[in-house]
């Protein structure tokens, strides 16, 4: 597992791996924690819930705690943001109750959604219901899953426009 698995922020569960090192941590095998810092030295900086202690696991000893990556992976709690700004909570398998309403009348259930979190199979009609974001706070209120930014396409020149200076495209690979 790299480097880029990892951000600051991610919820981590320490695994076991068969390494000697852990044999003194073993009391935090499959426990869950938050990484405060990245090392240079493959290592993160891990605060654990069970007791607050802060501890450098080395990064193959780490995997993403909580993730969202099918319809499946929804849970009763968890808070839904859809493209279109409504924010609904999952009150039970299949119900959803819209926040933004004060009314309990659902108006979305989960079978209305895709297995890949898009709301319906004619999905080009209905882009504005997709799940873009999954929160889940009754354990740590951290958001687990987060919709990465649609492609934007630019030209050369809007893309040094925004940077502030001057690129060169080159092919990935060429020297720089």
């Amino acid at each position: 597992m790299d480097n880029n698995k990892f951000k600051i922020g991610d919820r981590v569960r320490l695994v076991d791996t068969k390494d000697e090192n852990l044999a003194v941590y073993h009391h935090y095998l499959n426990k869950t924690g938050t990484i405060l810092s990245m090392g240079l030295s493959r290592c993160a900086s891990v605060k654990f819930d069970v007791d607050g202690t802060i501890w450098s696991p080395y990064l193959h000893n780490l995997e993403l705690a909580e993730k969202v990556e099918t319809l499946s992976d929804i849970k009763q709690g968890d808070v839904i943001t859809l493209r279109n700004g409504d924010k609904l909570i999952v009150a039970d398998e299949n119900r959803l109750v819209d926040l933004n309403q004060y009314n309990t009348n659902p108006c979305y259930n989960l079978s209305d959604f895709q297995p890949d979190l898009t709301y319906h199979e004619d999905n080009k009609h209905y882009l504005e219901f997709d799940i873009v974001k999954v929160e889940r706070y009754r354990a740590t209120g951290n958001t687990i899953f987060d919709r990465n930014k649609e492609t934007k396409k630019m030209t050369v020149s809007e893309i040094c426009k925004e940077l502030g200076y001057n690129v060169e495209i080159i092919k990935e690979s060429e020297e720089k």
